[in-house]
C-alpha cells in the first residue's frame, strides 16, 4: 500500500506497551467495532496521534484533525492516506499529539476522575 519497507511494523500481541508507545510516532486503531477503547486513550496520553476507525465511542475521543484522523471502517485507503501525510509531516505529528494528551489529561486523567464519577452518579438519582 505504499508505506514502504521497515517504516510500518506489525508486532505480536504484548503485555507491557509502555515502550512501543515510546518508540511510536503514530497510532492506528483500524477496529470494525469498539466501545471506548482504551488503547486509544493510551496512545493519547502518550502524545500520539491517532488513526482510528469511526466506530463506537471512538469519535468521543479523537477530534478528527485535531488530535488526529477518523476514517470510515473497511477503507485500508483512507487509513494509509491518513498514515502518509503525518509520516511527511513532523509538526503536524507533535502538534496532534500534543492536543490528543492535553485532551486525555483534561477530561479522563486521575485529578478528573472523582468530578466525573460525580456527574455521572447525580445524573441517576
Amino acid at each position: 500500500n505504499g508505506l514502504f519497507p521497515n517504516i510500518v511494523n506489525f508486532i505480536e500481541k504484548q503485555i507491557q506497551i509502555e515502550n512501543l508507545y515510546r518508540a511510536s510516532d503514530i497510532f492506528v486503531l483500524s477496529s470494525d467495532r469498539e466501545g471506548t477503547p482504551n488503547v486509544v486513550m493510551e496512545a493519547m496520553a502518550c502524545g500520539l496521534p491517532v488513526i482510528a476507525t469511526n466506530v463506537g465511542e471512538v469519535s468521543a475521543l479523537v477530534q478528527d484533525g485535531q488530535t488526529g484522523y477518523l476514517v470510515e471502517p473497511g477503507s485500508s485507503e483512507a487509513i494509509v492516506d491518513k498514515l502518509q501525510i503525518l509520516m511527511g509531516n513532523r509538526e503536524l505529528r507533535m502538534k496532534m499529539g500534543a492536543a490528543g494528551r492535553a485532551f486525555i489529561v483534561d477530561n479522563y486523567s486521575v485529578e478528573h476522575l472523582y468530578e466525573n464519577l460525580m456527574v455521572l452518579y447525580q445524573s441517576i438519582l
